[in-house]
């Protein structure tokens, strides 16, 4: 347990793969808000759901079905992997192929998610993933990612994404402005749901604020 809070302390430092997901905004569970939000307080927050959970206890045995199906070797990396040039950006990869010849990354999935992944040696898999790896791939200069992914506990596939410089150019930039406008800055990404507008103002201040005129009118013409 100390070993993962000191890991969750020092991934306030930099933006990783599952962030950038979060912020370009195609993160189901997380937002812009919450990245912000996770890298600027102090408080080290230890989430663990039930999908959490297991694909963290699969992950192991994730690793050892591509391995087995592909002849390769893979092996654990434990550390950061920083940008060269961007050492706020890093990836936290789950598996090296070989020799460094590129990046595994192994992914469990519940039965009715899997329709969201294609057909099995293609790269059609959700798109925060698809940031996931292409940032992976521009972080450790890869030619490409593999993705092995247990759908429902027992429908293994697996999906490779090559490497497209274009997209991993977008997704750094983003990461960069991002790290450079908001976190540096201090100054909050603006909340995309309820949830993002309860946690940006978890106490109300009960004051009384008059409504100017002009939004009074534009009040009344929204009713009419």
């Amino acid at each position: 347990m100390e070993n993962k809070q000191k890991w969750l302390r020092e991934r306030k430092n930099y933006l990783g793969g599952s962030d950038l997901g979060a912020i370009a905004g195609l993160n189901p569970y997380r937002t812009a808000l919450d990245v912000y939000l996770d890298k600027t307080s102090d408080d080290i927050r230890c989430e663990t759901s039930p999908a959490m959970r297991w694909g963290n206890l699969l992950e192991e045995a994730v690793a050892e079905a591509y391995s087995e199906d592909t002849g390769k070797m893979v092996w654990k990396w434990i550390q950061p992997i920083k940008h060269k040039e961007y050492l706020f950006l890093a990836a936290n990869i789950d598996r090296w192929v070989g020799d460094r010849e590129y990046v595994l990354e192994c992914k469990t999935a519940g039965f009715t998610k899997g329709k969201e992944w294609g057909d099995s040696g293609t790269d059609q898999i959700p798109e925060s993933y698809l940031v996931q790896v292409a940032y992976y791939s521009a972080i450790c200069d890869v030619p490409k990612v593999d993705i092995a992914v247990l759908i429902g506990g027992q429908d293994f596939r697996i999906y490779t994404y090559n490497r497209n410089k274009d997209l991993e150019n977008k997704i750094v930039k983003i990461g960069v402005n991002f790290w450079h406008n908001h976190i540096e800055k201090r100054i909050p990404p603006k909340c995309v749901n309820t949830k993002d507008t309860f946690n940006l103002f978890p106490q109300s201040h009960n004051c009384e604020i008059v409504a100017e005129s002009n939004i009074m009118e534009k009040l009344e013409q929204l009713k009419s």
